[in-house]
């Protein structure tokens, strides 16, 4: 990424597990400490909890017909998925980080969890609108204006 000048993006669900995977990516892992297998510049693209609360909104608003409710597609918190958040929490990276913390506690307060495929609820091209905006905003590619949000 520094020497292309490539912005480095990644895009999870919104669960404990996608938050590791970002922090793997991003910091490493003890696993390959010694090969420097990870991207400080990584930027988390989601998605957030905003995100969720927005989704929730669009999916409200529109009409649903025979699709699936918004309620069907989240996965509720079991045992594991509250320890492994309680131990996100507890990690340096993420201790260091107020955003990070915020998206830990919102995922345990909430105590479901949401796919990327949920954002596809709200149309064919929700989930593409999604990325572009999120590389337009956080990639620093543009202005937000730009982005069509008819989707998402």
């Amino acid at each position: 990424s520094e020497t292309l000048q490539i912005p480095c993006l990644v895009f999870t669900d919104f669960n404990p597990y996608g938050m590791a995977l970002m922090l793997t990516y991003k910091h490493g892992s003890a696993r390959f400490a010694m090969e420097r297998y990870f991207c400080p510049q990584l930027s988390w693209i989601g998605l957030y909890s905003e995100d969720v609360a927005r989704l929730r909104r669009r999916h409200a608003a529109s009409d649903q017909g025979g699709e699936e409710p918004l309620s069907d597609m989240f996965q509720p918190f079991t045992a594991r998925d509250r320890a492994f958040a309680n131990g996100l929490m507890r990690r340096p990276e993420v201790e260091k980080d107020r955003s990070l913390l915020r998206e830990a506690a919102e995922m345990l307060r909430a105590a479901q969890k949401l796919e990327i495929e949920a954002l596809q609820s709200l149309g064919p091209t929700a989930l593409v609108d999604y990325v572009v905006e999120k590389v337009v905003v956080l990639g620093g590619l543009g202005d937000a204006s730009q982005v069509n949000d008819s989707s998402y």
